[in-house]
C-alpha cells in the first residue's frame, strides 16, 4: 500500500468521523429544542394559572367593595362590570396559552431543522472526504 493510498484512507476516515460528529450535534440540538418546547408549554400553563388567580382576586376585591357599599352584584351595572372583568381575564389567560403554544411549535421547528442540518452536514463531510480521497488517489 503506497503512501498516497494510506493518505486517502485516513482522509476518508477523518471525513466520516467528522460527518458522524455533525450528525450527533444535530441530534443533540434537536433534543435541546424539544426540552425547550416542553419548558415553554409548562411556563405558559403556570403563567395562565397565575393570570387566572389574579383575575379571581380582582373580581373578589370588586365584590367586596360593592358589598361594603351595600350595592347588589346580582344585577345591573355591578354585574356587568364583574362579567367584563371575568371576560378580560379569560382573554388574557387564553392569550398566554396561545403564546406558549406558538413558542412550543417554534422550538419543535428549530429542533427538526437542527436534525436536518446534522444529516446535511454528515452528507457534506462524506462527499468531501470521498472527493479528497479520489483526488489523492488520482495523483
Amino acid at each position: 500500500m503506497s503512501g498516497m493510498e494510506l493518505a486517502a484512507i485516513f482522509s476518508a476516515s477523518g471525513s466520516a468521523l467528522s460527518g458522524l460528529g455533525k450528525l450527533q450535534a444535530g441530534f443533540q440540538e434537536e433534543k435541546a429544542m424539544t426540552y425547550n418546547a416542553r419548558l415553554a408549554t409548562a411556563e405558559g400553563k403556570y403563567e395562565a394559572a397565575a393570570s387566572e388567580e389574579k383575575t379571581e382576586q380582582a373580581i373578589g376585591a370588586a365584590r367586596a367593595t360593592y358589598g361594603a357599599s351595600n350595592i347588589s352584584t346580582s344585577s345591573g351595572s355591578p354585574l356587568l362590570a364583574l362579567s367584563e372583568m371575568a371576560a378580560e381575564g379569560e382573554m388574557e389567560r387564553l392569550n398566554i396559552l396561545r403564546a406558549a403554544k406558538a413558542k412550543h411549535e417554534m422550538y419543535k421547528f428549530y429542533g427538526k431543522q437542527a436534525r436536518i442540518g446534522g444529516y446535511l452536514g454528515m452528507s457534506g463531510s462524506f462527499f468531501q472526504g470521498a472527493a479528497n480521497a479520489s483526488g489523492q488517489l488520482a495523483k
